[in-house]
């Protein structure tokens, strides 16, 4: 049976983990944009992919979308590719602020893109997009509106698949030393 210390350092080995997934905070967009829902919603599906609908809010200032990101898969996401008229066309009038000069990004999220062709560009959720989590950002440009073009391209994962974390190997280690140490008492007794 574990007694406390050993459940203790377990934990902080992080061999068990104790933190939940974390739950859907934006039901509706900010207060600051009048809307009563979102202009499109993308939902990262289980297997990867991806699908867009509507929310329902029309365009922000008649122009501007914003954008509800959910993730309903069971890993973090680092962004995705973005494609539509005019989306990445950012003319000064967001309301987000963060991270981007003109305030369409928000805190959580960052776009590339070329200034060249407003058309296309991506979008990096910054420290990733958990796992059953969300988020929001704007737009340029009504992308509910029929021939604007608007897609979703692959998502990208975070961070490298199948590395272990330095705990993992410390553990692991650990774990060898002490093996290795109770062989060489038994071989000496």
């Amino acid at each position: 049976m574990f007694n406390k210390k050993i459940l203790l350092t377990m934990f902080s080995l992080g061999l068990f983990s104790s933190a939940a997934h974390a739950a859907i905070l934006y039901t509706a967009p900010p207060s600051s944009s009048g809307l009563a829902a979102y202009t499109t919603i993308i939902t990262i599906n289980g297997d990867g992919s991806t699908t867009t609908t509507s929310g329902g809010g029309g365009a922000f200032g008649g122009e501007d979308s914003f954008i509800h990101v959910v993730n309903n898969s069971a890993t973090s996401v680092a962004g995705f590719s973005l494609a539509g008229t005019d989306i990445f066309g950012f003319d000064g009038d967001g309301t987000l602020g963060g991270t981007d000069p003109l305030d369409y990004s928000g805190s959580l999220v960052s776009f590339t893109f070329d200034p060249a062709n407003t058309n296309t560009g991506s979008v990096t959720f910054i420290g990733g997009l958990a796992a059953n989590s969300d988020l929001y950002f704007e737009l340029e440009e009504d992308v509910s509106v029929a021939g604007s073009g608007f897609t979703v391209g692959p998502i990208t994962p975070t961070g490298p698949v199948g590395v272990p974390e330095p705990t993992t190997l410390a553990l692991l280690g650990a774990g060898l030393f002490t093996l290795v140490g109770s062989r060489m008492r038994r071989r000496n007794a």
